[in-house]
């Protein structure tokens, strides 16, 4: 696959401060954006800065392949966000708890945190949603997953959390599938704002350097061995191209080739397929 600059793209700077970590679309210790509460009432946060949480990480970019310039109101990206189909943190799964809210002033998004257990809805008709210090949980602030649209109509999609709690376990295969399905849905969410193919994507982990890898044994399916094997001899890897018909399984095998070979490990051919 060939690589494309940056410029190629790019006749213009992007619109956001380039931090010096690919894996997070601000620079580090600088907030996402702010809390938003779509449901009145359920938190005393809004406005409130949210933070990504530190550590190893994937991340996936997606956006238009067009260079003239076009500018989406961020309440339109709200509305789309909380729509039909909502826009779900990058590798988010229902077991993590709830999905949160944040925005900014150029653009708005969906995030999890995946140790906080946000509290059911009827405790908010009770005494307590008149306590002070009700919904004081500090962890709603820091987003282990999200997804966030520019109002350029650049998506990113940022897993904090998958990486991170399984250093020194081995780097476990279904992540392709998570970064499978976010892309399926960011693509799905470009042409809802009428922004046609083909695409343009990145993506990347960061953190993995020492981690073993576990390999798929069973065709076609995500399970793994339940120990790794190999050992990663990078940090980091990066991939980037154009999504216009392919499948996402083959759109992403550039990147994931990269961690096979990254980690010595033989890549089984039926991976890469649709």
């Amino acid at each position: 696959m060939e690589v494309v600059s940056e410029n190629q793209f790019f006749p213009t700077p992007i619109t956001y401060k380039e931090p010096k970590s690919r894996a997070s679309f601000r620079a580090q210790g600088e907030p996402l954006g702010v809390f938003d509460d779509i449901l009145p009432l359920r938190y005393d946060k809004n406005g409130k800065e949210v933070l990504l949480s530190q550590g190893p990480a994937m991340w996936l970019r997606v956006m238009p392949s067009e260079n003239r310039a076009r500018k989406f109101e961020i309440d339109k990206l709200r509305t789309l966000a909380n729509g039909n189909p909502l826009l779900m943190p990058l590798s988010f799964n229902s077991i993590f708890g709830e999905i949160f809210h944040l925005k900014a002033e150029d653009g708005y998004g969906a995030y999890t945190n995946v140790s906080n257990r946000a509290p059911r809805i009827d405790d908010n008709y009770s005494a307590k949603m008149n306590d002070p210090n009700w919904h004081t949980d500090e962890k709603i602030l820091v987003a282990d997953m999200v997804s966030f649209v520019f109002s350029t109509g650049e998506i990113w999609g940022i897993d904090a959390h998958s990486l991170r709690i399984l250093v020194g376990s081995g780097i476990p295969p279904i992540i392709e599938k998570h970064m499978r399905q976010g892309l399926s849905a960011y693509v799905s969410l470009l042409q809802r704002l009428g922004i046609r193919p083909p695409y343009r994507w990145m993506a990347g982990m960061e953190g993995i350097e020492g981690e073993t890898l576990c390999v798929p044994f069973i065709p076609y399916s995500f399970y793994a061995h339940s120990e790794g094997i190999g050992k990663c001899e990078v940090n980091s890897i990066f991939a980037e191209g154009e999504f216009k018909n392919k499948s996402p399984a083959r759109v992403l095998a550039p990147l994931f080739r990269q961690l096979y070979e990254a980690c010595n490990v033989g890549r089984p051919q039926w991976l890469d397929d649709d």
